[in-house]
């Protein structure tokens, strides 16, 4: 009885490996390209190298960036593996006429094939368009952002000018200066009991529950600079009635919240010593009485 062979099973080509060393090289440089392809099959390498061994190594030169494709088949199948040789853009005074690098130049200027063969006119290297545009928008935007900075304190005193005439109370006494400690005061408590908002970088403001608004102005000193234009220029305004402070935020553009609740629009709301407020995410202070 004869017992029928099992063929050998023939599996598809497995690509190891397909690199390039130096994948980034200078005109008229070579880079080595390195393969190894498991299983036996037909490999080849496009462009320019053709059919080569299951592995080996072959030195190529290209004139401008190439990618380069190996392809391994056999009876199971084909599979494909590619990589990139980036040859520099032009440096200094080299020449490109086309088909490689032809040395150097006194010359600034460089030049390509023809543009137009009808003609026989020469066009010059347009690849450096790309780079003039970019230096020129660069330099624009920089002109812009420096503009914008010289104008915004200007803008911001304008504001601060403006939000505050006709809005603030008459005093009697003038606003107290900023202390050694850091603190700020706002006008002599005339309405209520000494207290004040304490934040935890030491700033503090004392309050006079007599309604004024407060805002980015006041709180400037207790908050980072970056996140300063968060809170409104008249975010909040504290009061002191019938022997008990209030905060209201009658419609910050970014709110307040009230030991973690939001008061924006919601009308006043009592303090107690030790109540948490948050201005707009930017700011977190406690209420001292």
């Amino acid at each position: 009885m004869v017992v029928p062979s099992t063929p050998t099973p023939v599996y598809a080509p497995v690509i190891s490996s397909f690199t390039a060393n130096p994948s980034y090289i200078q005109p008229g440089q070579s880079s080595t390209l390195s393969w190894t392809v498991n299983n036996t099959a037909n490999v080849s390498i496009s462009p320019s190298v053709g059919s080569v061994p299951n592995s080996g190594v072959d030195v190529v030169t290209p004139a401008y960036t190439t990618t380069y494709t190996l392809t391994a088949t056999n009876s199971a199948g084909s599979v494909v593996a590619s990589t990139t040789v980036t040859v520099a853009p032009y440096v200094g005074s080299t020449y490109y006429t086309g088909g490689a690098y032809t040395g150097t130049s006194t010359a600034t200027s460089i030049t390509t094939d023809p543009v137009s063969t009808a003609s026989g006119s020469n066009g010059t290297l347009s690849w450096w368009l790309p780079y003039i545009l970019l230096v020129a928008l660069l330099a624009a935007a920089a002109i812009i952002i420096v503009i914008l900075l010289l104008r915004k304190p200007a803008v911001q005193a304008a504001h601060y000018g403006g939000a505050r005439s006709g809005t603030m109370p008459a005093v009697t006494s003038p606003v107290a200066t900023l202390p050694a400690t850091g603190s700020h005061k706002t006008s002599p408590v005339t309405a209520g009991p000494p207290a004040k908002f304490a934040a935890s970088n030491g700033g503090e403001i004392s309050l006079s529950g007599d309604g004024a608004p407060l805002g980015r102005r006041d709180f400037q000193h207790m908050v980072p600079p970056d996140k300063a234009d968060l809170i409104s220029r008249q975010h909040i305004t504290v009061t002191y009635d019938n022997g008990q402070y209030y905060i209201e935020d009658p419609g910050s553009t970014n709110g307040t919240r009230l030991n973690g609740s939001s008061i924006k629009g919601t009308g006043r709301h009592a303090l107690k010593d030790g109540d948490t407020i948050d201005l707009a995410g930017a700011l977190s202070f406690v209420f001292r009485s």
